[in-house]
């Protein structure tokens, strides 16, 4: 299993190669033929098919459109005769036509799924099938519902991934079903009617804009779970505390400030999520909820805990990391005696700027109050908590531990919290602007923080990466340094692909550490064989990875065999954004002419008459993508020879002698 922390990795190398990212499809597609009338003759030929099903195929206004109506109407004609199944998953539609009133559709179906379908409305008639027990309308762009009927039949509804910004309030006649799943829409409320659906066992409606619930969800006497996660929730109605819930999610509200009283009235209650919410403390009442196995706590503001959470069973599991908990706290939970399991992470010892002026010996008290008004910041403090848990971490891995290395760590960890340190210059830390990277630095470090030094040790890495390549994206190196830069990155990328396929013949295990081991054994393996500058000289448990001296020989062999293969470097490079950006800079005029070019053919494709070619414009991507990437990988090809004579020529002067691009 790749962790997180490897895919910070791996994001951290391609983040910055070009990100054009219009629609595409493969240049060998084809839009597929609408079906024509066969001889002799057949059921679902165009000739049979319903009236109102060939007059919806004729009103398709586009190629696309005209493709996936043609491919829907053979399942809908299907239906007509009495199929129970009805899926169209993945078609452009627009809409559908209005079939379902007919008697053998009314009678017949039992389930419609139409997921990634663009669709801008139902048909009426649709929300009015006495005997479907299953409708699934999953991203597909509605952003209105027609009114409900009697579905008395209906077992589950799936509208999650819309754009819906209310339901009608006759969806309260639905009926009895089981499930309502609304997640990610933009719904500011619940209609009152949604009381009536008296049956539901589950209802789930995160990721939307409510501000307040309705009183009548209290009598859903039979819902066991609720879920209404990341709203802008900041209390919950009283009703609620006469349902038999087991699960109950309320995480990531940052307006939530405290639990709500009568969630402590939910003795069935068996998971509570209540992560990345405002909470500062947790009152006594907590031990009330005897039934609980789950408790997310994570990520909030917390710095009290009543004693009465060893109360809660045994067979209990309460997460606290990445919270701001004191030292004295940590030490009683850690310490407790019975009750509960709980997991508070990795907590540090000294305060922040304790920890920060270790490291960067000259930082002034100005800088110093800076970072303490960061870990002010209601939505970045836990975060910052977790980057200063990193900095005593990094104390404790192999490169600071070993005198000889010991040197150059303290170099990189240097560079690193200045470039931080000046971020926070001129702007207030308890409010940073949306286009301010450090909030990466510290999700970075977050996912380094865990019980395995060497992982802590790969979040430097991760973090020296995206110093660098902002760095390299401002034009703060040379042309040589700039080439040896991307060479390097092409390198690391090299090395993840071939860590990734010697983690998956370990044994299973701790799948994360052991691949977070992998990754650095090849990293600091061949370090001063292929001249690598950045990353750790030692680690501490490179035996986990079973990485051997043969398998460091095979890997720099398959390396170098990469970047003297003619055009892999070049390619690589062209795709890496800040040699796009300096082909932008020095050769302005080819580069708009591109765009120029291919702005004038997107005009056509949207077309005057409002019909949209979208195969066209999806080619129209995958063409301009490939002219800017031919039009750097030729301004690449003249650097490398001017800059980079031999692209896997070995390195004339051990990596730790070499002049650093910092």
């Amino acid at each position: 299993m790749t962790s997180n922390i490897l895919g910070l990795m791996r994001g951290a190398l391609s983040a910055f190669q070009g990100a054009f990212q219009l629609p595409s499809v493969g240049l060998g597609w084809v839009l597929p033929r609408i079906p024509q009338p066969e001889a002799g003759g057949s059921t679902t030929s165009a000739h049979a098919m319903d009236p109102s099903v060939t007059n919806w195929l004729e009103e398709a206004g586009t190629p696309d459109m005209r493709a996936s109506r043609a491919t829907a109407a053979q399942h809908l004609q299907e239906v007509l005769q009495g199929k129970e199944e009805l899926v169209l998953n993945g078609l452009a539609l627009g809409t559908l036509p209005d079939i379902f009133d007919r008697a053998e559709v009314k009678e017949g179906l039992r389930s419609v799924r139409l997921n990634d379908c663009r669709l801008d409305t139902l048909p009426a008639s649709l929300l009015q099938l006495p005997r479907l027990e299953i409708l699934s309308v999953q991203n597909a762009g509605l952003s209105h519902l027609p009114e409900f009927g009697e579905m008395p039949g209906l077992l589950s509804l799936n509208l999650s991934h819309n754009r819906l910004t209310e339901l009608p309030e006759s969806i309260g006649r639905m009926g009895s079903p089981l499930a309502l799943i609304l997640d990610r829409n933009r719904l500011e409320f619940l209609p009152e009617s949604i009381g009536r659906l008296t049956a539901l066992r589950e209802l789930t409606v995160p990721g939307n804009r409510l501000h307040g619930l309705s009183d009548s969800l209290g009598d859903l006497l039979d819902l066991e779970k609720l879920d209404v996660g990341f709203n802008r929730l900041s209390d919950l109605p009283e009703s609620l505390g006469r349902l038999p819930l087991e699960q109950l999610f309320i995480n990531g509200m940052p307006e939530l400030r405290e639990i709500p009283p009568v969630v402590f009235a939910m003795a069935s209650l068996e998971e509570l999520r209540l992560n990345n919410t405002a909470l500062a403390s947790v009152p006594p009442e907590i031990g009330q909820l005897s039934n609980l196995q789950y408790l997310d706590l994570s990520e909030c503001r917390i710095t009290s805990i009543a004693e009465e959470i060893g109360q809660l069973p045994e067979t209990c599991n309460v997460e606290l990391s990445g919270n701001p908990l004191p030292r004295a706290l940590v030490d009683r939970l850690r310490h407790a005696v019975g009750g509960p399991q709980i997991h508070v992470g990795k907590q540090a010892t000294q305060s922040l700027e304790t920890n920060i002026a270790g490291w960067l010996k000259d930082i002034s008290r100005e800088q110093v109050m800076k970072w303490q008004r960061l870990a002010n910041n209601v939505e970045l403090g836990a975060q910052v908590g977790e980057f200063n848990s990193w900095l005593e971490a990094m104390r404790e891995t192999a490169d600071y531990r070993n005198e000889k290395t010991r040197p150059h760590l303290e170099h990189r960890m240097q560079s690193l919290l200045e470039d931080l340190t000046r971020m926070l210059e001129n702007i207030d830390p308890a409010r940073l602007p949306r286009e301010s990277p450090l909030p990466t630095y510290l999700e970075i470090a977050r996912d380094a923080v865990s019980r395995c030094e060497d992982r802590a040790l790969m979040g430097l890495d991760g973090m020296e990466l995206r110093q660098v390549s902002e760095r390299a994206s401002r034009g703060d190196y040379n042309d040589s340094q700039l080439i040896a830069l991307g060479r390097e990155m092409f390198i690391r990328d090299q090395i993840s692909l071939i860590a990734e396929e010697k983690a998956k013949e370990l044994p299973k295990g701790d799948d994360e550490e052991e691949g977070v081991e992998v990754h650095l054994t090849y990293l600091v393996g061949l370090r001063d064989q292929l001249g690598l500058t950045l990353g750790s000289q030692d680690l501490l448990y490179s035996s986990l990875s079973e990485v051997d001296g043969e398998d460091l020989k095979r890997a720099a062999q398959e390396i170098r065999q990469q970047l003297d293969t003619p055009g892999v470097l070049r390619t690589f490079l062209a795709d890496w954004e800040p040699i796009r950006q300096l082909v932008n800079q020095r050769h302005p005029a080819e580069w708009r002419n591109i765009e120029k070019e291919f702005e004038a053919l997107e005009d056509q494709a949207y077309g005057q008459d409002g019909n949209t070619d979208w195969a066209a414009l999806a080619g129209l991507g995958v063409r301009r993508e490939q002219a800017f990437r031919e039009l750097c990988a030729n301004k690449v090809e003249e650097l490398l020879k001017r800059e980079l004579p031999s692209a896997s020529r070995d390195p004339e002067e051990p990596a730790a002698k070499r002049a650093r691009l910092d």
